[in-house]
């Protein structure tokens, strides 16, 4: 198309939207629009072009203080591109082939859309650079709409989403997003981390992630949505529910010291989905405000380890409805999973499992409401608590509820080999420990005064290195009391 007087656009002009097209402006010619969707190679003349935002190939456009706004790029044979990025138009890089959009030394940008690899086969790429820098956008920003996207924020750069936030959009996409370093930051109204396609967020060295609504990873089915929160610092805060595996795969990896907080928790959504979270490290921690669900109608899994934590502000649930299965893992000394309710493992589901060993520990309940666990209670088999030099903390005196679970053949033992169930007392240590130091020697925890402990008798070697034999000893005597009461009773 040739333009040689004044053309106006509306809100977008686009040059070879389905196929190849060209643009030539000459004779003084002058086109206005607002957003241009254009390939640079594909702009000719020495005409004039004035786009409030632009989405481009072939060139990356940067904003700094040597370039500063509005932004000025030569094309044709003399022709200019003005791009004033006042916040009427759209801003981003790869339309239909690659481009990169550079926002640093302290530049303020907006715009109303944000698009990072705008089509299929296109590579968009954003840098959001240092102290001061900040891409607002207004509405939506999509990092891999059809194509591939991805979004830099670093040393201080800050991003500001009106909207919702997706990354890897549509089918096929891939988006990946990484914020690093203190100071560096991204807000966003609602977050889909693989809403169609696959997506990536990485929050690393200081850097921070702030969600008003909710936050998705693997939204839709066949969708693939991954997250690393990694380093002391590193935070990603959502203040409404987390989905993690809505219909599709989420994963999310919390580490180094890394923290996320979140209104309540969801791991394997719907039937079908699969969700996982790894909190691994001390320091690295998840908090929720209310309930866990670890595989809801889906499959979900938990782990925690190497002293990584979990605080959970309700109640959670393992496996809650039939044909979901949920696995919590709670590994090594100093890793806790702390519910302020109950906790029911395979509540309708079956095969679900709660795995406490190498001196992990899930504490359940906590004052005014007290709380406790329970097993298979509506209609789910096989499920299981699973020991193997781990601890269970029960608020209050919950003792004859611990003979219950292990009479009821709900608890396995690992053998060397194999979990396999067992109903016998005498493979356990458990009483109630009203004193803060009587249960500090036997778990080695603080903050269990007042809690039923349950936990697995220790080979004789380390039974001795604890220090617990008069502890166990009176344990012991609790329980043949126990027996013999319930022997006259009957």
């Amino acid at each position: 198309m040739t333009v040689r007087g004044t053309w106006t656009v509306g809100e977008g002009l686009y040059v070879g939207d389905e196929g190849a097209g060209e643009l030539i402006i000459e004779n003084g010619g002058r086109v206005e629009t607002g957003t241009l969707f254009a390939s640079l190679a594909a702009l000719k003349g020495d005409g004039v072009l004035e786009a409030s935002g632009v989405v481009l190939d072939g060139v990356n456009l940067v904003f700094d203080a040597t370039h500063g706004l509005p932004q000025t790029v030569n094309f044709g044979s003399g022709g200019q591109l003005k791009v004033t990025a006042d916040g009427r138009g759209d801003l981003g890089a790869g339309y239909r082939g690659t481009g990169e959009l550079t926002i640093a030394e302290g530049i303020e940008v907006v715009s109303a859309y944000g698009y990072l690899g705008y089509s299929e086969g296109a590579d968009g790429r954003a840098t959001v650079r240092g102290m001061n820098s900040r891409w607002e956008i207004e509405e939506e920003l999509f990092v891999g709409r059809e194509g591939v996207g991805e979004l830099l924020i670093e040393e201080g750069g800050t991003v500001f989403t009106g909207s919702r936030g997706y990354v890897g959009d549509s089918q096929g996409a891939q988006g990946r997003v990484t914020v690093s370093g203190a100071g560096s930051a991204w807000a966003v109204e609602s977050l889909y981390v693989g809403n169609l396609g696959t997506g990536e967020l990485v929050v690393e060295d200081g850097g921070s992630v702030s969600t008003r609504l909710g936050g998705h990873l693997g939204y839709s089915t066949g969708s693939q949505g991954s997250a690393t929160v990694r380093g002391v610092g590193s935070t990603w805060t959502i203040d409404g529910e987390f989905y993690v595996g809505v219909y599709g795969t989420g994963e999310i990896v919390i580490e180094d010291g890394g923290s996320v907080s979140s209104g309540s928790g969801f791991l394997g959504y719907s039937s079908g989905s699969h969700g996982l979270v790894t909190v691994r490290g001390a320091n690295s921690k998840w908090t929720t405000e209310s309930d866990l669900s670890v595989g809801r109608f889906g499959t979900g899994e938990l782990v925690i380890e190497d002293g990584g934590s979990v605080f959970i502000g309700g109640k959670g649930d393992v496996g809650r409805w039939e044909d979901s299965t949920g696995a919590v893992m709670v590994r090594g000394r100093g890793s806790i999973l702390a519910l302020a309710g109950s906790l029911v493992v395979g509540e309708m589901g079956s095969g679900s499992t709660l795995t406490i060993v190498e001196g992990g520990i899930v504490r359940v309940g906590d004052a005014p409401f007290g709380g406790s666990i329970d097993i298979s209670v509506s209609g789910g088999t096989e499920n299981f608590l699973r020991l193997d030099g781990g601890y269970l903390a029960l608020f209050g005196d919950q003792t004859d509820h611990v003979v219950t679970l292990i009479s009821g053949g709900t608890i396995q033992l690992w053998d060397g080999t194999e979990w396999k169930v067992s109903t016998d007392t005498a493979d356990f240590l458990f009483g109630y420990f009203e004193s803060e130091e009587a249960a500090r020697a036997f778990s080695g925890y603080e903050g269990l005064g007042g809690y039923t402990i349950l936990t697995t008798v220790p080979e004789p070697t380390v039974l001795g290195l604890l220090g617990v034999c008069a502890v166990a000893l009176a344990i012991t005597r609790r329980l043949v009391a126990v027996k013999r009461t319930r022997k006259s009773e009957v």
